[in-house]
């Protein structure tokens, strides 16, 4: 059995993504130096990322309370090509560079095998970033109750026209707006909504659920 799931807002879902979506904004730099690197120069880079961070959620609206700043890295083995994005956790003291390092390998080695690291190979620090994250008011789905029970109303037929040697389909046609949550519908249909529509086979069939979601189910 797999099961094909239509949300509602499907034809607008990257924009109520992005409605949805927490403020983000991120700035990077830069660095090109090996651990154990100069400390001061590290927190020089970082302070000013955050500080000019700060100044975008500011500007987005996002109050201190509302927003939080994080310091990341773009780290690799000196002279490679591709870096490996990680949070930077810890001070950027020397110990706190090292730790950086150990946990680089790490996850380097986790990623491609142990056969891919050299041992004692530096580790560099390609770019430092700080993302900056903001609370705001986002678009929620509200719930709604399932009350309807049996098969959706259809509205009539409609011929669909089959593939490669394939027959056409006569389909049954329901209105979209004809669906409560609970409704079912059973294949071959479509399933005619304002922004779109929505096919459903034969030997399949759907349930709109409590966000108003179709929730197809295609026998195997």
């Amino acid at each position: 059995m797999s099961r094909v799931l239509v949300p509602q807002l499907a034809s607008v879902f990257s924009a109520f993504g992005a409605a949805a979506s927490r403020v983000r904004r991120e700035r990077s730099q830069s660095v090109g130096a090996v651990i154990p690197a100069d400390p001061d120069r590290l927190r020089a880079v970082v302070n000013g990322l955050a500080t000019a961070v700060a100044k975008d959620l500011e500007a987005d609206g996002i109050g201190h309370c509302d927003g939080s700043v994080s310091v990341g890295a773009e780290m690799r083995f000196a002279r490679q090509r591709f870096e490996l994005p990680m949070g930077w956790h810890g001070d950027l003291d020397e110990s706190g560079q090292l730790a950086m390092r150990e946990r680089f390998v790490s996850e380097y080695t986790a990623r491609y095998g142990q056969g891919a690291t050299v041992s004692g190979a530096p580790v560099e620090i390609a770019a430092l970033s700080a993302v900056g994250v903001g609370e705001t008011v986002r678009a929620v789905l509200t719930p709604v109750p399932v009350t309807a029970t049996g098969t959706a109303t259809t509205t009539g037929t409609r011929t669909v026209l089959g593939g490669w040697r394939r027959p056409p389909t006569q389909a049954a046609v329901v209105r979209g707006d004809a669906i409560e949550p609970g409704h079912t519908v059973t294949g071959p249909a479509l399933i005619d909504a304002s922004d779109t529509t929505v096919w459903i086979p034969a030997g399949a069939s759907m349930t709109m659920d409590c966000y108003r979601t179709l929730d197809i189910r295609i026998a195997r």
